[in-house]
């Protein structure tokens, strides 16, 4: 292709890659460069919490099937492509809701509130679309290969498949009584627990807790299914046009914002829409921030040019490009003949005036308020490459020449009369740290405290004066696993608990240890064991 990458983002995506490649060290992605959207898998969340059974699973059954009989997987993957592109939609909509990495409301009103606003609300999203999709395309498989119909293949029946062949995990949170109440019964909140009518009147009692612990269950193992089916189509390429299967569209366009996107200027959406004389079109919404208006030429050309050569399907690829800079109207806009694009592109075209008449009238509607001189241009472009590098280089000098095996998730911090109080604040230990957990935390515990008092303090405005007092009690609790700051704080003695440290200098404050933990004194340092951490490591020994 005659433009691969954009200068300025290069290095952050070349960084993303090493990272992807390392998540998956089994995966080959030597076939292809497209998978910078699997970077939403390490960053994002609640994406990153994936369910790496489910994850493990799924892709096994992808990677078997392709083997086993790859016409009858390629069939069921060309008639699924359009419900899966919506069900990856719909599942990026409900990870960006601002509802699962939060700490729940601690008045009982609050919490049913929020359970039927939110929770109900999107278990209800993820159960029909894309937990049931992707759950299909394994259950219609196997129905197939049995002789059976598939005519009767409805949510409850997939599921039921699912639990026959190795994806017996999903049984703990798909709960198909309460699935029904939600979506045409009725629901009775109590103090303790929830209530379940379906429409037949069958009842189904669970906890309150419990259907929030569903909800991230659900999605875990959703997000993990997908992310195995994205790889899976993403590394493929040779099975995919031998079969001539789709990619789904909205996988494609996640790709294309991941490669685009660049400084000021970020696809806030894409749409497919028909154009005169029944041109099939892609609408990308853009939002742009950039003044110079050959800047915005370049990010629209190449952004069109990598949209063609990812969906390979529009005659017409569409900007409406929104921005606070343009002199007559917040929105501007170009189109692009993607039907020229992809003659080029299949002729490996390298030279740039072969695109000359791609661009639609030769012009982009953009004008911006103020022309700036040419080298104040230089100079923005200079500054936002840098603002992209700098931590990436920043990041590796660090974890090179001092790294850090540690990173604090939340904290909570009050004064106590005349000093401050820090109050359990989560550390996680990361991954590649975790070769001698013990001694990494022995050897580490002044440092794993200052770390967390340090934390806790930014935690508190400038004006505040617990910003300010001296800590005379804190207690940290370590983990071995990253989880939703729901699910680190008050979470009980998980396995996932390493042990808790506490320093404590008052004379009024008693506390108790972690039940049936092993406490250690290392000078005003008290190091108390999880057992049940123990346990797990025994049996992973």
């Amino acid at each position: 292709m005659i433009i691969e990458n954009n200068p300025a983002t290069k290095q952050q995506h070349d960084n993303w890659q090493l990272r992807i490649k390392s998540e998956f060290p089994n995966t080959d992605f030597s076939f292809s460069s497209d998978y910078l959207c699997l970077i939403h898998y390490l960053d994002k969340t609640p994406q990153k919490f994936y369910s790496k059974e489910a994850f493990k699973q799924y892709l096994s059954f992808l990677e078997n099937a392709k083997v086993k009989d790859p016409k009858l997987l390629s069939n069921i993957l060309i008639d699924a492509e359009p419900l899966l592109s919506i069900s990856n939609k719909i599942l990026t909509e409900v990870n960006n809701k601002p509802v699962h990495d939060t700490f729940l409301p601690k008045e009982h009103n609050d919490l049913i509130n929020f359970i039927d606003k939110d929770i109900h609300y999107n278990l209800l999203k993820i159960y029909e679309t894309p937990f049931f999709h992707l759950s299909k395309i394994v259950a219609k498989y196997h129905w197939i290969k049995d002789n059976k119909s598939t005519d009767g293949l409805d949510l409850y029946n997939s599921v039921e498949q699912l639990k026959k062949v190795d994806f017996t995990f999903v049984e703990r949170f798909y709960l198909h009584d309460v699935r029904n109440g939600i979506a045409h019964g009725k629901i009775i909140f109590s103090d303790m627990d929830i209530t379940y009518i379906d429409k037949k009147g069958g009842k189904t009692i669970i906890p309150t807790r419990k259907i929030i612990d569903t909800l991230d269950g659900i999605l875990d193992i959703t997000n993990g299914f997908c992310l195995a089916f994205k790889v899976f189509s993403l590394t493929n390429s040779v099975f995919f046009e031998s079969y001539k299967i789709q990619i789904p569209q909205s996988i494609l366009l996640e790709e294309l914002q991941a490669k685009a996107n660049g400084p000021a200027w970020t696809i806030t959406n894409c749409l497919e829409s028909v154009a005169m004389r029944d041109k099939k079109q892609l609408i990308i919404y853009v939002k742009n921030d950039n003044w110079d208006y050959n800047k915005v030429n370049w990010y629209s050309f190449t952004t069109a040019l990598w949209a063609e050569a990812l969906t390979k399907s529009y005659e017409r690829i569409f900007f409406s490009l929104h921005s606070t800079h343009n002199r007559i109207s917040p929105t501007g806009w170009a189109g692009y003949d993607a039907t020229m694009f992809r003659r080029l592109r299949e002729i490996d075209e390298m030279r740039f005036e072969a695109f000359i008449g791609v661009l639609e009238n030769d012009y982009v509607y953009f004008i911006p308020k103020i022309k700036f001189p040419k080298f104040i241009y230089k100079i923005g472009t200079f500054l936002s490459v840098i603002k992209i590098t700098l931590p990436l280089e920043w990041r590796k000098y660090v974890d090179t020449y001092f790294p850090n095996p540690f990173f604090i998730r939340e904290t909570q911090i009050h004064s106590k009369k005349n000093f401050s109080v820090v109050q359990d604040p989560s550390v996680i230990i990361k991954p590649n740290f975790q070769n001698d957990v013990e001694g990494l935390i022995r050897d580490n515990k002044k440092r794993i405290m200052k770390l967390a008092i340090n934390y806790s303090r930014k935690q508190c405005s400038r004006y505040s004066l617990t910003r300010y007092l001296p800590v005379k009690y804190a207690r940290v609790f370590i983990y071995d696993t990253d989880k939703r700051v729901r699910n680190l704080r008050n979470s009980g003695l998980t396995p996932e608990l390493i042990a808790t440290i506490e320093v404590n200098t008052t004379k009024h404050i008693k506390t108790i240890d972690i039940i049936n933990g092993t406490p250690e004194q290392i000078g005003k340092y008290r190091i108390v064991w999880n057992k049940r951490w123990q346990e797990k490591k025994q049996k992973l020994a």
